[in-house]
């Protein structure tokens, strides 16, 4: 996400490539990830991006994924390996917004440098952007829209892909 958000941020302000951290070289007036997302999906980070890191560097709040409520209205840890349809739609949907982003940047923000392209290379893009756009739109047709689609739909939504 945060790489995304990134290509989306420096495509909008290039001039700004000289504050993105480096691991080997001090940066002096770094932008943060928070900036970074403000500016291209604001809102988001404050609420959403604890959870969606989760994916990538787990901490305490992804054992909240391994809790199941009980009948009686208590939780408790599900134990050993359980498939979860809500939690792995959740990590689907995370994975197919990641992609349907990545390829939109790339095929509208970089198309000056991917005319090489055959014409066969756009039509496996389009389609594998209508398929990621459909497996988003079942993620939300099976929990309903929430917060975190309304902030992610920006980075991947493409709209009617012709």
């Amino acid at each position: 996400m945060e790489t995304l958000v990134t290509i989306i941020y420096l495509a909008a302000a290039p001039a700004e490539i000289h504050r993105i951290s480096r691991a080997a070289t001090k940066i002096r007036n770094p932008i943060s990830f928070r900036e970074r997302f403000d500016k291209i999906i604001p809102g988001y980070y404050e609420t959403h991006y604890k959870l969606s890191s989760e994916f990538v560097h787990p901490g305490f709040a992804s054992h909240i994924l391994k809790v199941a409520q009980q009948s009686d209205g208590t939780a408790a840890p599900e134990r050993g390996v359980v498939f979860n349809e809500r939690s792995m739609s959740m990590c689907m949907n995370e994975l197919s917004v990641l992609l349907a982003g990545l390829l939109r940047v790339f095929l509208e923000k970089f198309s000056g440098q991917l005319k090489f392209r055959e014409a066969r290379h756009e039509d496996s893009a389009r389609q594998a952007r209508r398929a990621l756009a459909e497996l988003i739109d079942s993620h939300i047709r099976f929990v309903g829209e929430n917060d975190w689609h309304r902030f992610t739909r920006p980075l991947w939504d493409c709209g009617t892909i012709p």
